[in-house]
């Protein structure tokens, strides 16, 4: 039913012309995950249920503060400008990110990239030394309070 969805949103929007509209669908079943990208294409963000949850279950482990993720008002996840974190167009590792999330109560659980094309890329729980390059459009995904 959900590659169904899929199709008749990305129809009914090319239908209009909307070129500007973005879907994300979160999938249960495993199997219907690739499919599920197939019927998407580009205006589509197609998230493994498992794997996602696993993800963030790794990183409340990680850091115990996230378990109010799970409880009426504690902390949500938000998308904030990486400007606000660092120096943007120099690498810098996701440790630093998180420690500059850190300082404002907050925890850092991912990043949102913009390419070159306008299409962007979403990391949940990337390698902490690995050089990451943002510029001024991305943002860190992060915990904090609301």
């Amino acid at each position: 039913m959900t590659v169904k969805t899929i199709l008749a949103c990305r129809s009914l929007l090319d239908e209009q012309g909307n070129r500007d509209a973005y879907a994300t669908a979160v999938i249960r079943d495993r199997d219907v995950v690739h499919p599920a990208g197939i019927a998407g294409g580009d205006s589509a963000e197609i998230l493994n249920f498992q794997k996602t949850v696993a993800r963030l279950m790794v990183q409340s482990g990680r850091h115990p503060g996230m378990s109010d993720l799970l409880s009426d008002g504690g902390s949500s996840i938000y998308m904030k400008p990486i400007t606000r974190y660092v120096h943007v167009d120099r690498a810098v590792d996701y440790y630093t990110l998180g420690a500059s999330a850190a300082r404002y109560g907050e925890i850092a659980i991912g990043y949102k990239r913009f390419n070159d094309d306008g299409s962007f890329d979403i990391v949940v729980n990337p390698k902490s030394k690995a050089a990451i390059t943002l510029g001024p459009g991305d943002d860190l995904i992060v915990v904090a309070p609301e």
